[in-house]
């Protein structure tokens, strides 16, 4: 809200990702005259995150709160092990 707020521009789309938060993990919305719209929205359930958790998991880190570390590890993996 604060990047549209201080853009100037009058209307704009809003694209929100996130693991889990209120149970949604991406949304998608205009907001126009201050006033926002959904146009869509992903479930936690359907989100990506939740392999990131699983994986974490598998990795014995503690599941959807550790996904960083699963993400930045991954770069140092080797798919031939």
């Amino acid at each position: 809200m604060s990047a549209f707020i201080t853009s100037g521009f009058e209307k704009a789309i809003i694209f929100s990702n996130d693991g889990m938060g209120d149970a949604v993990s991406s949304k998608v919305c205009i907001i126009e005259n201050e006033k926002i719209k959904t146009l869509s929205t992903i479930s936690f359930y359907d989100s990506l995150a939740m392999i990131y958790g699983y994986a974490s998991h598998l990795c014995n880190f503690k599941k959807n709160h550790h996904n960083g570390k699963t993400t930045g590890l991954a770069a140092y993996g080797s798919y031939e092990k």
